[in-house]
């Protein structure tokens, strides 16, 4: 069964599957613009490159759902919370890696990874993975927020 979000995160922030013009595959990206309800513009996660939105093969077009006014004020959505609650969470599994003499192993978007592994980031540096969501994304919480990056993706 493969992991899909549900159709009321289309919003600008979100994140969105789309296929990366510079990874050439199909990859996790950030919404950045939006026309008529539908993506415009996406930031590849995997590789933080800028492009027009491509819709990945076999899925069907991706439309925002309508935010209604209520009175005068727009409906509000907040963004997952991160802040002080993630960095004391990473500073104990920081600690619990360093206690245990464990050294985080390199990210690489081909490799396999389980829950509560260290690893090291390019862009992000250390993160601990918090969830593998079937077949290859995983859930990795970082210093100061928890991002979905791509893992065990053929050649």
């Amino acid at each position: 069964m493969a992991y899909t979000r549900p159709l009321n995160d289309i919003r600008v922030g979100g994140e969105i599957d789309a296929v990366c013009t510079r990874c050439r595959m199909v990859t996790n990206h950030r919404i950045v613009a939006m026309v008529d309800g539908g993506v415009k513009r996406v930031i590849c996660l995997t590789c933080d490159s800028q492009h027009n939105y491509h819709q990945p093969p076999g899925e069907k077009k991706v439309v925002a759902a309508k935010v209604m006014r209520v009175g005068k004020e727009m409906k509000k959505t907040s963004a997952p919370a991160g802040g002080a609650r993630v960095f004391a969470h990473w500073m104990t599994n920081k600690d619990e890696m360093n206690a245990a003499g464990l050294t985080p192993t390199p990210y690489n978007f081909r490799e396999q990874y389980k829950s509560g592994q260290p690893l090291e980031h390019p862009k992000f540096g250390l993160g601990f993975v918090q969830k593998v969501i079937p077949p290859n994304k995983m859930e990795v919480m970082f210093e100061t927020e928890i991002k979905t990056l791509a893992m065990n993706m053929p050649d």
